[in-house]
């Protein structure tokens, strides 16, 4: 029997602010995982679902911040974009569903 402290998942995602506006100093990503992953990455798609962003974060087991600075979300413009939290361990990659965020400039 494997319990569900055993399986890898991410079990909830969230970034905040949203909808996000430049000056309002960077975008937290908030994140549980259910075990210990050897990688996690924040990805950002277009509303065409283009990658457009991976970044690596925090990837231990239990709630997790991530902060993405304003720097690196200026070059988005006004619109609606996708994004998940992709956790890897050895050949095996679970995602979270996928989240909008909104751009208002």
């Amino acid at each position: 029997m494997v319990t569900e402290s055993a399986v890898l998942r991410v079990t909830s995602a969230e970034a905040y602010p949203n909808p996000y506006k430049p000056g309002s100093g960077g975008l937290t990503v908030e994140y549980y995982i259910t075990k210990q992953a050897s990688k996690a990455y924040f990805i950002l798609f277009t509303a065409g679902y283009r990658k457009i962003k991976m970044v690596e974060m925090d990837c231990s087991a239990g709630r997790n911040y991530f902060r993405i600075s304003e720097a690196e979300l200026n070059a988005l413009n006004n619109g609606i974009y996708y994004w998940c939290v992709q956790i890897e361990e050895q050949n095996r990659k679970e995602r979270s569903g996928l989240r909008v965020l909104i751009v208002i400039k």
